[in-house]
């Protein structure tokens, strides 16, 4: 979804900034569980919590299936804003994947 609603962000569509807005939105959630977790990787499931904590992990959830879908999404939002920020969180995010 957030790749797709930032290449939908388009001149064209009256609706480019809201959905440029929820793209980022989407993946700053997403980068949230690759910072959290002491890998750096994101776990493979996330309970999203009403209490102290917005989500938490199981222990048996803790595992990283190695999907594209988030850097994927960094990828594009950084060539759609140029945004520092998203090379930094790709950056990361490979350190992360040649400790394992």
């Amino acid at each position: 979804a957030r790749v797709m609603l930032a290449l939908g962000a388009t001149d064209d569509n009256p609706k480019a900034d809201d959905h440029l807005r929820m793209a980022k939105e989407l993946l700053d959630t997403c980068y949230e569980f690759y910072k959290r977790m002491d890998s750096g990787l994101s776990p493979e499931i996330v309970i999203f919590s009403a209490g102290d904590e917005d989500f938490h992990v199981k222990a048996s959830d803790a595992f990283n299936n190695l999907r594209p879908e988030t850097v994927e999404s960094i990828f594009v939002l950084w060539r759609k804003t140029h945004d520092p920020k998203y090379r930094e969180w790709g950056w990361k995010i490979f350190e992360a994947l040649q400790e394992i």
